[in-house]
């Protein structure tokens, strides 16, 4: 009698010690966390998109610029030519 309840305490403890805990997601709690993620990355490229539109808009802005001063430097010399030419008439 005591060893068929020595072996029963053994059997019962030794479904106690072996069993691991276990955490399995399910297929919506996947579903989820793609949902998650794609949002993330969504938000990633967006932010990405508008940071290389801001780029392009001030690169814009630095040509136009650009143009812009080599325009008046042009304007510059011609206007000192011209008072270099009105010096030597008068």
């Amino acid at each position: 009698m005591r060893k068929i309840v020595l072996s029963v305490i053994c059997f019962i403890s030794l479904f106690m010690v072996l069993i691991p805990k276990v955490s399995a997601k399910s297929l919506q709690d996947m579903y989820d966390e793609l949902a998650k993620k794609q949002a993330e990355y969504d938000a990633s490229q967006n932010k990405i998109q508008l940071t290389q539109d801001q780029i392009n808009k001030l690169n814009n802005e630095i040509n136009t610029i650009s143009a812009s001063i080599e325009q008046t430097r042009k304007e510059i010399k011609q206007a000192e030519e011209d008072i270099e030419e009105s010096k030597k008439k008068i």
